[in-house]
């Protein structure tokens, strides 16, 4: 018996990590890569940065990343 290879790619999943502003210009940080909108990234294109989540359009698709909460919170 022969193994057959797999013809569809799997992709891996983007994590959301940043969101900075600067000059009037918004960048993400998305699995350790820096992006602004227009950008491609791991065959899916940046189409918007909003203040705490991006909107990625792949294969005609829209997916939204958003940032997680921290894990641990400073006490005051």
């Amino acid at each position: 018996m022969r193994a057959e290879a797999r013809t569809d790619s799997a992709q891996p999943a983007l994590v959301l990590q940043a969101i900075m502003r600067s000059n009037g210009q918004a960048h993400a940080v998305i699995s350790g890569q820096q992006v602004k909108v227009g950008d491609d990234l791991g065959g899916a294109r940046l189409r918007a940065i909003y203040a705490h989540s991006v909107v990625l359009e792949r294969q005609g698709q829209q997916e939204v990343l958003r940032l997680v909460e921290p894990i641990m919170k400073l006490s005051r």
